[in-house]
């Protein structure tokens, strides 16, 4: 290969990494938009679980037992889940939401 051609060849692979670094920047950026708007989301329904909870109950009789076994089963399910927070892994977050989603779903349908 000539000097020539070696020179051109060293500037488009210059040209290319710092192509390369802009786009893994732009996506890092994307990535944590994404993270941080479902983190948003996820903490909106606990909030909205929480707030259910933390309101006046009414006494209903024979409804209060099948509304106390529903609560006991709830938490039982947080208790018993699987996760490994140091390791950040994203089943762990599919664990949660697919929880947090369930609870939700069946406090509003109380």
């Amino acid at each position: 290969m000539k000097i020539k051609d070696q020179k051109a060849a060293a500037e488009n692979l210059e040209i290319l990494r710092k192509e390369l670094l802009a786009e893994l920047g732009s996506l890092r950026g994307q990535f944590r938009d994404i993270v941080n708007h479902y983190q948003s989301e996820l903490e909106a329904d606990l909030v909205k679980c929480i707030n259910l909870l933390s309101l006046p109950h009414e006494s209903e009789g024979k409804s209060d037992l099948a509304g106390a076994k529903k609560l006991f089963a709830l938490a039982k399910r947080i208790r018993e889940l699987k996760i490994k927070t140091d390791q950040g892994r994203l089943k762990d977050i599919r664990r949660i939401d697919k929880l947090v989603s369930k609870i939700s779903s069946e406090l509003v349908e109380k």
